[in-house]
């Protein structure tokens, strides 16, 4: 089983497509051009989607103060990505559980979820990160990260790495 880790910001889409596009709190804004790249890996590699976005998660906002109040239903984050044309295998997301790691260190928490998703699971056989954020300071390593800008969301560049770590499916 090959499996990508997929965050939404700055992967699925970038600065320069969000400054074009009405934005809600409800549903993120998915570039197609990103996705139909997202597509193409999971079409040559055989990999499913397991989503590590926080968009996964249901919060509160109080001033400052955010609260994260569930995970949000995989069928939706599905609906999400399928109008957005990604038909991909969606396995599921990764844990909202802080895991002992301080909210304040948002990439060490997002590399230890990740991380806690690949312990149980002997039939995964290569995994990759897809993130903006810079989880190769993390226990990820770039063995298993492919960084994305938060400018333009992921290139081509990003898509032909991705595919060489996954390994392509043999006919």
């Amino acid at each position: 089983m090959k499996v990508i880790f997929l965050d939404f910001d700055g992967v699925l889409n970038g600065d320069d497509f969000l400054q074009t596009q009405v934005l809600s709190p409800l549903r993120p804004a998915l570039d197609p051009v990103c996705c139909a790249r997202i597509q193409r890996i999971c079409e040559a590699t055989g990999a499913s989607l397991v989503i590590s976005s926080s968009w996964r998660e249901i919060r509160t906002f109080d001033g400052d103060k955010v609260t994260i109040r569930a995970s949000r239903p995989i069928e939706e984050i599905e609906s999400w990505l399928r109008d957005a044309g990604i038909t991909a295998s969606v396995l599921g997301a990764t844990s909202i559980a802080p895991m002992g790691v301080s909210e304040n260190d948002p990439e060490l928490r997002r590399a230890w979820q990740i991380l806690a998703w690949t312990c149980d699971r002997p039939e995964l056989s290569e995994w990759v990160a897809i993130d903006d954020c810079d989880l190769p300071d993390t226990d990820i390593g770039p063995r298993n990260f492919v960084g994305t800008d938060m400018a333009t969301g992921i290139a081509e560049a990003d898509v032909e790495r991705a595919i060489l770590m996954l390994g392509e499916v043999t006919p």
